[in-house]
């Protein structure tokens, strides 16, 4: 639409039965309670309802929710479709938008102007997630987080600022974000380089040469910033901020989530035997604890240097703490069992510490405060939970020292469905187009046998379906719904069934899942297997299908009949990620290393090893039909390039865009055509304060 949603002021709120619609505050409540739609839905309702009982024309919408693109009328039916379904209003002649048909629509429901909320600050935001954070965490937060430390304090806590420090465009994919340790500064990563922004003022400073490299944090005294640089040698620099000076710190890190840098420049490391190891900046080097379940991140350290605090476990992960010069772990905090620690601050000079806790299936995060003990790290009272976000992933939390400042670096990723023809013998791809506009995610899973149309999985809200659509376009069929986590739904050889998994969304890892089946045409799905892991259907074209459980250190392939269940044991691997049945369907492929893919055969031929050359890291492999060979993503540059890989370990790039990132692409039965699913990540840097100057 024309209206820009960053704007300030203020503007009519309109009433409509159970509904108040906020185009300023771009908000839609039900009853009082958010109601979640994607930016193009809203801007679709709220250009109907300003326009209510009369008939807008579909070029007029066409032209006003999508006023820089081409679309298809799909697109827009598609979002009507969304809309009804927010709004329970059901059918072509719905008691809140009507249908004229080859026309357009008309908002039909009576609409009042309700008073408005008088001078408001309204910010950006990639849909209703960051309106819902304005509307519950300016209210809640105010109450809660900066009232007075003590109960004798007779000093007014000043009221806290939520603001966007930084919306970078998609095309900027914002990775990291650390706050400097007197809370004036931030510097970030993005896929140009290193910026620092002065908080207060908004001005940005862009570190020469710094493109691929990785923030990790700052200096005690906030003079250096340390990043990971992206040579093979994955060293840690300080980089200086005045000249741009840099010093090699002589770390040397494989993983940037396997280490943490103290303030004082002493850096933690976990090494594979569980031993946590101290290294100071002098060079001395010694063990600290040995951890036996050595399942950690998120290590962050206290102001002073003294304590480290950390995420262990995974059923679920809990707060820990150990002192750096020495004494084993204890237990903070541990979150009640259907939740978990999703990521956490660094405690502050008050021991204050802030943490998002979430369910594993539930995009949602809860804001909590955790007061501790600044020599014992201990817990001092009752965790405080704060508030909480709606449809908004945070990947990271860093603070100011005084814990007065905290940055909240929160991820997006659209995720959106290409198709390309392909011609095998060649080798050569076609330019991919992108299947539909539409505003919600899809991931391409699979294809219906007549190999016309794409089958993919797309969450609405908090909810995902399968849906499939033509590659000539056009609107999507539903196939599969329903209130339970959706996953990987794939077509049994026989082309008959959808085979997937689905677990409930209360469920917490490793518990709940099964796998389904449901027409391939679309309707009721039926339980075939319960799993007593993590189970994963695959099916061959010309065989039988398979399923894949993960428990227990070991991956346990057994053969499975749609309609009789789980079978006989084809299979006992290590633990994998990436493994999919051959199309003969009595073979088995898996990543054995970042460039080596290994074939298992389920009639007891030996395993062989393939080495796949000018490949470094390979990622979510397929099969061609024939069996021939593989289509495979590697991630070894600075960009995802789509391979196409021979028996023989030759490769062939097929297509390597700058954008958006490729993640997987997955062949027609006939090998004709290629679902690509492409990933559009980006990101924003919140602020969470006081409202005083550092």
């Amino acid at each position: 639409m024309n209206r820009d949603p960053r704007a300030g002021g203020t503007g009519p709120v309109y009433a409509f039965g159970v509904f108040r619609l906020d185009p300023a505050e771009r908000t839609l409540l039900r009853d009082g309670q958010p109601v979640a739609l994607t930016p193009k839905a809203f801007d679709l309702l709220t250009h109907l309802v300003e326009r209510h009982g009369r008939l807008v024309q579909k070029q007029e919408l066409l032209s006003a929710i999508w006023p820089d693109a081409v679309v298809e009328e799909g697109n827009l039916t598609y979002n009507i479709s969304i809309l009804r379904k927010s709004l329970g209003d059901g059918g072509e002649d719905g008691k809140f938008i009507e249908t004229v048909p080859t026309r357009g629509y008309r908002f039909v429901a009576p609409v009042a102007e309700a008073p408005s909320s008088g001078s408001r600050r309204v910010v950006s935001s990639y849909g209703l997630a960051a309106a819902t954070i304005l509307l519950i965490i300016g209210v809640a937060a105010t109450v809660l987080w900066f009232r007075p430390k003590s109960a004798v304090s007779n000093i007014a806590t000043p009221a806290p600022v939520l603001r966007r420090l930084i919306a970078n465009p998609l095309e900027g994919t914002l990775i990291r974000a650390e706050i400097s340790p007197d809370g004036r500064y931030l510097a970030y990563s993005d896929r140009t380089g290193i910026r620092v922004q002065v908080i207060d003022s908004g001005d940005v400073q862009t570190l020469p040469d710094t493109r691929g490299k990785l923030v990790l944090g700052w200096s005690g005294d906030g003079t250096n910033i340390r990043v990971l640089d992206d040579d093979p040698g994955r060293r840690v620099w300080d980089l200086s901020l005045v000249g741009n000076v840099r010093r090699w710190t002589g770390l040397v890190w494989p993983d940037p989530d396997g280490m943490s840098i103290g303030p004082d420049g002493s850096s933690l490391r976990l090494m594979p035997d569980g031993e946590l190891r101290l290294n100071r900046p002098d060079g001395a080097s010694r063990s600290v604890a040995r951890i036996d379940n050595n399942w950690i991140r998120w290590a962050k350290w206290s102001p002073d240097a003294k304590r480290v605090v950390f995420l262990r476990g995974e059923h679920p992960p809990g707060l820990e703490t150990f002192a750096v010069e020495g004494g084993e772990p204890s237990v903070v905090f541990k979150p009640p069992r259907d939740q978990y620690v999703r990521v956490m601050g660094a405690p502050g000079r008050d021991g204050r510490l802030i943490a998002l806790l979430g369910r594993r299936t539930d995009p949602a995060v809860s804001v909590w405060e955790l007061r501790t003990d600044t020599a014992t790290g201990a817990l001092v009272g009752e965790p405080r939970q704060l508030t909480d976000w709606r449809e908004l992933g945070c990947d990271q939390i860093s603070s100011s020292a005084d814990g007065r400042r905290v940055a909240l670096l929160t991820a997006t990723h659209q995720y959106h469905v290409y198709v390309a023809g392909f011609d095998q013998g060649a080798a050569r791809l076609d330019t991919p187009r992108r299947l539909a506009q539409s505003d919600f995610e899809e991931w391409p899973t699979a294809w219906t046998p007549d190999n016309r149309s794409v089958i993919f999985t797309s969450r609405h809200g908090l909810q995902m379906n399968i849906y499939r659509r033509s590659i000539e376009g056009g609107d999507p069929k539903l196939l599969v719904t329903g209130p339970d986590d959706i996953g990987y739904p794939r077509v049994s050889g026989d082309g008959r069934w959808l085979l997937f998994r689905q677990t409930s969304s209360l469920a917490t890892a490793n518990e709940g899942w099964r796998v389904m089946r449901a027409p391939v045409e679309g309707g009721l799905a039926e339980e075939v297997y319960a799993g007593d892991g993590d189970p994963w259907p695959q099916c061959s074209i010309s065989g039988g299908c398979v399923v894949v459980d993960l428990y227990g250190g070991k991956t346990i392939i057994s053969s499975l009949d749609p309609l009789k269940g789980k079978g006989a044991v084809l299979a006992t691997l290590p633990p994998m990620e990436d493994g999919y049945v051959m199309p003969s369907g009595t073979e088995f492929f898996y990543l054995a290393q970042g460039n080596h893919i290994r074939i298992v055969s389920f009639r007891g031929m030996p395993p062989s090893d393939i080495t796949v050359r000018d490949a470094s890291v390979l990622a979510n492999p397929h099969s061609l039909p024939d069996g021939s060979g593989w289509l495979s993503v590697n991630r070894g540059s600075d960009r995802a390039e789509l391979l196409y890989i021979t028996r023989d370990g030759r490769s062939r790039v097929l297509w390597a865009p700058d954008f958006p990132m490729v993640d997987v692409a997955i062949p027609s039965p006939d090998g004709r055509h290629l679902a690509i699913g492409t990933d559009m990540p980006g990101g924003s840097v919140w602020l969470m304060a006081d409202g005083q100057s550092p």
